[in-house]
């Protein structure tokens, strides 16, 4: 399998964007934040939490993965009517331990379901 950025496709990543916490002002009294996340070329927004410090999202988006792996990053801004959205912080996430430790973690679940192990007592 490959994607538009003619990497070899290798599966999914799932982001739960959980909630933010004492996120700073950027209107008058608040703030509306969401979440924007990109990986590669692919990108994926929350939605828009209005007049909230510390918005609960709870949303899984997905990505499809392909080598060589890019960054995660994550932006959250405040969603203004008139004007261009304001920032509010980011975030970069090397996704390749992750990626990794899948790998590993499916390889060793595979070689123990594929082989049938039977108990053994001394002198048999």
């Amino acid at each position: 399998m490959s994607n538009s950025e003619g990497g070899i496709g290798i599966g999914i990543l799932k982001v739960l964007v959980v909630r933010g916490k004492r996120l700073v002002i950027r209107d008058f009294k608040s703030s509306d934040p969401y979440v924007k996340l990109k990986l590669g070329d692919q990108l994926a927004k929350t939605k828009v939490i209005n007049s909230c410090l510390n918005p609960v999202w709870n949303e899984e988006l997905s990505f499809s993965l392909s080598e060589p792996l890019p960054i995660l990053t994550l932006e959250v801004f405040d969603k203004d009517r008139f004007k261009a959205d304001d920032k509010m912080g980011y975030a970069h996430v090397n996704i390749q331990p992750l990626v990794s430790a899948a790998e590993i973690k499916a390889d060793s679940e595979g070689f123990f379901r594929g082989n049938n192990f039977k108990k053994g007592y001394p002198g048999q």
